[in-house]
């Protein structure tokens, strides 16, 4: 699956695609690191799963997968926009939303892109605090 990991306008944009795997999850992961690393903030994401077309993840390994996100020490907090309009991307971001506990990570989910956008840029005034569920 392609998984498209990129920075623009002060915003990391993650776009998803056809099959979506625990591997798929874990290159962005990655990906997410070296972008953290890099940087000498941590900025907010967006992430797109609007061609998402199917999946092998289930609770158990998306729990895995939020376990390796869980304990990321950001440099300060952020906000997450997950945008999954349909009922297979939807229940897999819902599933990402319920099992994130990073305190400095507030995960809202949408159904449309623009507000999404719109979400992530109101924030850009202050500081996120807490986890939005």
């Amino acid at each position: 699956m392609p998984c498209v990991v990129l920075v623009e306008e002060s915003v990391i944009h993650i776009r998803l695609s056809g099959f979506l795997s625990l591997e798929d999850l874990m290159s962005v992961s990655k990906q997410l690191r070296a972008l953290e690393d890099a940087s000498p903030i941590s900025i907010h994401r967006l992430t797109d799963m609007t061609d998402v077309a199917g999946s092998s993840l289930s609770f158990e390994t998306m729990e895995d997968f939020v376990a390796t996100r869980r304990h990321v020490a950001l440099k300060n907090s952020i906000r997450s926009a997950i945008v999954a309009p349909g009922l297979l991307a939807y229940g897999l971001a819902r599933m990402f939303q319920s099992l994130n506990n990073n305190p400095q990570i507030e995960v809202k989910l949408f159904k449309v892109l623009d507000e999404a956008l719109f979400w992530i840029s109101d924030s850009s005034q202050g500081v996120v605090e807490g986890n939005s569920k």
